[in-house]
C-alpha cells in the first residue's frame, strides 16, 4: 500500500481505505505469502477476476459478435452471428 501511496501520490492511510473498500466489494484479493522469518509479510494485491465483467458487441451489416470478459482481461465468452439474407446489395 506504500508503493501504492507513493506512486499516486496519497497517504497510506487514503489508500488502505479505497483498497478495503475495492476488497469488499469483491474487485480486488489480498494474498499473502507464507512467512518466511519473523514479522506477517506484506499483502500482494491482485484484481479479482471473477469481481465483474464487460459485455463487448460488435456490430456490422454481415452480422454481431459479441464477447463476455471478466477484470482480468480475459474472454469467458464469444460468439458470432452472421446477419440473416446478407447479400452485396443488403451489405
Amino acid at each position: 500500500r506504500g508503493d501504492i501511496a507513493r506512486g499516486v501520490g496519497l497517504t497510506v492511510q487514503t489508500v488502505s481505505t479505497i483498497v478495503r473498500e475495492l476488497e469488499e466489494q469483491g474487485y480486488i484479493l489480498s494474498l499473502r505469502e507464507e512467512p518466511k522469518g519473523r514479522g506477517l509479510p506484506p499483502a500482494t494485491l491482485r484484481i479479482n477476476p471473477e469481481g465483474g465483467f464487460a459485455v463487448g458487441i460488435h456490430l456490422t451489416p454481415l452480422g454481431i459478435d459479441a464477447a463476455l470478459i471478466n477484470l482480468s482481461g480475459d474472454v469467458i465468452e464469444s460468439m458470432h452471428s452472421e446477419a440473416p439474407n446478407v447479400t452485396p446489395d443488403h451489405a
